[in-house]
């Protein structure tokens, strides 16, 4: 049997575990029902067991698994660490931590505040776009990939942050 234990910390104030994919790293591999349970408040810890019978892993280097949480309505800026890490090889579990810690935060591209990520707000972008750390016109709000300059990559982000809607037109 080849298998692995993963344990998570994350604040549930600000995320909602919601499901654990297996990766590609273990064939036929079973996922035992994921362990949430409540830490010191905020915080909680998230438990990932999985195992595969009677079959190696048929790669050297692959992805044990994909962790999906949700933004709870507090969301803002979060981070979620891997306090611990074991790997069923060769008949024994073996630690196999490398320190993890993925930080999240909100995009906000909604510059003129009005609920909405639109073509006013694209404007007020687009004002600044080439601007970097230091020039008049630069912004820190206008930076999504906070790189020091509004370019093409945080025009990206700003446009995966559009609010998609359709205006009708009554006679």
């Amino acid at each position: 049997m080849n298998g692995f234990i993963l344990r998570f910390e994350f604040d549930a104030t600000q995320l909602e575990f919601t499901a654990f994919d297996p990766g590609d790293a273990l064939p036929n591999v079973q996922i035992l029902a994921p362990i949430l349970t409540q830490l010191d408040s905020p915080f909680a810890d998230v438990e990932m067991t999985a195992a595969s019978f009677g079959r190696t892993a048929q790669v050297e280097n692959g992805l044990l698994g994909t962790l999906r949480f949700n933004p709870t309505e507090l969301f803002n800026t979060t981070g979620i660490r891997m306090t611990s890490a074991e790997v069923r090889r060769a008949g024994e579990y073996r630690p196999f931590f490398a320190p993890l810690v993925v930080s999240l935060s909100s995009l906000n591209a909604d510059f003129d505040n009005d609920g909405f990520v639109d073509f006013r707000d694209f404007v007020l972008f687009a004002e600044r776009f080439g601007a970097a750390e230091g020039d008049a016109l630069y912004a820190p709000q206008f930076d999504l990939a906070p790189d020091g300059v509004i370019n093409l990559a945080d025009f990206f982000l700003f446009t995966e942050s559009l609010t998609l809607f359709t205006v009708t037109v009554l006679d």
